[in-house]
């Protein structure tokens, strides 16, 4: 995605990276990228800008004929995947600090993930610890399962 829709819709980077590798300039690599993108159907507009990014604008038709067919489609267009269990371990709260709003991205995000899995057929087991529960906690959680007393088997 494009932090300036003025420009384009979505914007790459990538032959920046790819400039160290290939010895070549950025805007060099992008200019190649673009020469092979600007014939295919799908882009209203694809254009390099300097130091080395990738302007991209789908056509219009194109991103109306993606959502007809997510929209007739009951999966969205998403394929069955294999079913595999996952595992979903994310961030609880501090339970010995106030609870505040920066406690509710990991949930918020734990719980799409958990969502997301579900949706694509995939077991799924959520996993949430409570959070960190400091130095003092150990010694006192460790010294009562030292001290439970055993029923005698009779």
């Amino acid at each position: 995605m494009s932090n300036r829709p003025d420009l384009c819709q979505f914007q790459c980077n990538g032959a920046m990276a790819a400039a160290k590798q290939y010895r070549k300039a950025p805007i060099m690599i992008a200019g190649d990228v673009v020469r092979r993108l600007e014939a295919d159907g799908r882009f209203a507009s694809v254009t390099a800008a300097a130091p080395g990014f990738i302007n991209l604008t789908l056509e219009d038709a194109f991103l109306a004929e993606q959502v007809r067919a997510m929209a007739a489609d009951p999966r969205l267009l998403l394929p069955t995947l294999k079913k595999e269990t996952v595992v979903v371990d994310f961030g609880g709260p501090n339970v010995a600090k106030p609870l505040h709003v920066g406690h509710l991205r990991p949930a918020i995000l734990g719980d799409s993930m958990c969502r997301l899995a579900r949706f694509s057929g995939q077991g799924r087991h959520r996993r949430r610890p409570p959070g960190r529960l400091g130095p003092a906690y150990g010694p006192c959680h460790c010294g009562n399962k030292a001290h439970v007393s055993r029923p005698r088997l009779f």
